[in-house]
């Protein structure tokens, strides 16, 4: 009376398994169903921990493409510099114009 019947043993997620699961899923997927509470307590915290590392690899490639970016200016710059320096040094003697 009120037993319950379908009693299955928890099975030990492993992780790298939940992992090809989630990205056949999708991100924006797995996002919604870890916010909207679809997973329970296990996968919830796998479905974290993966959302995490997508996070942190997507920071990690924006933060290399600042640093790029910002190198390219500064050698762009001092590239300017260098040939600017060249032609007030030469346009500053009258002999170098002649030649």
């Amino acid at each position: 009376m009120g037993a319950i019947t379908n009693i299955v043993p928890s099975v030990t997620i492993h992780p790298e398994g939940a992992f090809q699961k989630f990205e056949t899923e999708g991100e924006p997927y797995v996002r919604y169903k870890f916010q909207g509470r679809l997973y329970d307590r296990e996968w919830a915290a796998l479905a974290a921990m993966w959302l995490r590392s997508k996070e942190q690899a997507r920071s990690q490639a924006q933060r290399s493409r600042r640093l790029k970016l910002r190198i390219g200016w500064l050698v762009g710059v001092a590239l300017a510099a260098t040939g600017a320096a060249i032609y007030l040094s030469q346009a500053s003697s009258p002999l170098a114009l002649l030649s």
